[in-house]
């Protein structure tokens, strides 16, 4: 018995024995291992400095990346500030409402049957007295006279409105010499008068027929032209 547990004993401390080998054999791997990795660290090679470059041009330019991305984002605001659906589109909307008001209340004074309407693109759309869309073209000449009138004097309401700069004077030129009748006639001076009273305008028609001072409310002047050189003349009569 005691034999046995002897044999044992001295199996047991081999394997101690090895096992401590072992560990010893490892311990210095190990320690070999950390003295290669710290040579391979300390070796600087093409491909390392290849690396290195990379790295810091993809660095910079993420950099710059950001940057164009910010530039191009403030670019965009701006474009669509400008742009047609932007503070333009924005604006225009503003005042369309005034603006194609203004326009009907002169086309009504003006006695005429059409409706002009503009859109924000300032593209017009006129309505004949059935309400059917028409092109200008398909109106008479002092319909369309109409038409161009109710838009002068708008968008003049709408400049003196909107704008900074003030007048009180307007000339028209042969505005009575075409497409008007005597009727017509009367409704463009009823308007010119209110102009006068209304907005402290001065308004000065020229007119190359005799019959429009028929027409004239204020004073009149006679100009006549001889041998290329326009003098002022007395009164004459009709």
């Amino acid at each position: 018995m005691y034999n046995n547990m002897l044999s044992e004993s001295r199996v047991t401390e081999q394997k101690r024995k090895n096992v401590k080998l072992r560990l010893d054999q490892l311990s210095s791997w190990q320690e070999e291992l950390k003295v290669d990795l710290k040579a391979v660290e300390d070796i600087q090679t093409d491909f390392d400095d290849l690396i290195n470059d990379t790295t810091e041009r993809i660095n910079n330019s993420n950099g710059n990346i950001d940057k164009y991305r910010k530039q191009i984002s403030k670019l965009d605001i701006v474009k669509y500030i400008v742009s047609e659906e932007g503070v333009k589109s924005y604006i225009v909307n503003k005042l369309l409402g005034l603006l194609n008001s203004k326009l009907l209340h002169y086309l009504r004074k003006l006695d005429s049957n059409s409706i002009c309407v503009f859109n924000e693109y300032f593209e017009e759309e006129i309505l004949n007295e059935k309400n059917k869309v028409c092109s200008y073209f398909n109106f008479s000449g002092a319909e369309r006279k109409s038409i161009d009138l109710a838009c002068l004097f708008t968008f003049s309401d709408i400049r003196r409105m909107q704008g900074g700069v003030k007048y009180n004077i307007a000339i028209y030129d042969e505005l009575f010499d075409s497409s008007f009748d005597e009727k017509g006639i009367e409704l463009i001076t009823e308007i010119l008068q209110d102009r006068v009273q209304e907005l402290d305008e001065c308004s000065i028609v020229i007119s190359h027929r005799k019959e429009s001072v028929k027409a004239v409310t204020g004073d009149v002047i006679y100009l006549q032209k001889q041998n290329g050189i326009t003098k002022r003349v007395d009164y004459v009569e009709l």
